[in-house]
């Protein structure tokens, strides 16, 4: 690791070929500032890139590779963009100058840009300019995935469990001989629904993020299932919420009526 250092999460962005290739532009064109203003040796920076696609992974120097494989894949999984010094390897990233941009469409986590190195210009430079072409490929993931789409999961499915809860105990009550059957058989079905909620919501989960990805590779002809399952989702979740909200509200001030009565 170099003397400064920038970083920053990448997320919320859609990358197509177009994307690919203005990266690119300025990546070769950093690396061939940085080695321009340091002598030949381990200061030296190599570049190569990594691409991971339909479960197996490729590392190339040759730009047009990544590009034929991106286009080719059945899924495209993770691209990446590295540029490594000899003072880095042979420091173990203790100094030298690196960059590594991080595109990944499985993992969220992992969606890094990091630029490091001892030219403190040469590191705002590269890092500023590889921002500014992430900051205009946002997409409209970023108002899907935050907290509060979370908290939205949580709250929906509470008032789902209580709705059926509420259903069921109107079904099962009546054959019930004992006291207080309609609470007692209410509470069993919610017993039994908050059970399986954990498991229900890890699915709800999965399938948001593959609707909205944090990073979303876009190539042409490929992307037919993915925008009707992202529109599909995104219906059924302004449909099933109004839905939702309008039967929930007149069992609420059914049962409060029946229980005043």
């Amino acid at each position: 690791m170099g003397q400064f250092l920038r970083d920053q999460k990448v997320t919320n962005v859609t990358i197509d070929e177009a994307t690919l290739d203005r990266l690119n532009d300025v990546f070769l064109a950093r690396v061939a500032t940085h080695n321009a203003g340091v002598p030949e040796g381990p200061k030296h920076v190599v570049h190569f890139y990594v691409i991971r696609f339909d479960q197996k992974g490729y590392r190339f120097v040759d730009f047009a590779d990544v590009k034929k494989h991106f286009r080719d894949a059945g899924d495209v999984e993770r691209v990446i963009y590295t540029m490594d010094s000899g003072e880095n390897r042979q420091t173990q990233s203790l100094s030298g100058g690196h960059f590594e941009l991080r595109l990944d469409a499985k993992d969220a986590n992992s969606c890094w840009l990091t630029v490091t190195a001892d030219n403190k210009d040469w590191v705002e430079a590269t890092f500023s300019e590889v921002a500014d072409i992430l900051a205009g490929q946002r997409n409209w993931s970023r108002y899907v995935r935050t907290q509060w789409t979370g908290l939205l999961i949580q709250v929906v499915g509470v008032a789902i469990g209580f709705l059926l809860s509420l259903w069921a105990a109107l079904k099962i009550s009546p054959r019930l001989t004992i006291d207080n059957a309609f609470v007692i058989a209410f509470f069993f079905a919610l017993l039994i629904y908050s059970n399986i909620w954990s498991y229900i919501n890890a699915q709800i989960v999965k399938v948001i993020d593959f609707s909205f990805p944090n990073v979303r590779f876009k190539r042409a002809g490929k992307d037919a299932l993915h925008l009707a399952t992202q529109t599909l989702v995104g219906g059924l979740i302004i449909t099933f919420t109004a839905f939702l909200l309008d039967k929930l509200f007149s069992l609420v001030g059914s049962a409060i009526s029946s229980f005043v009565k």
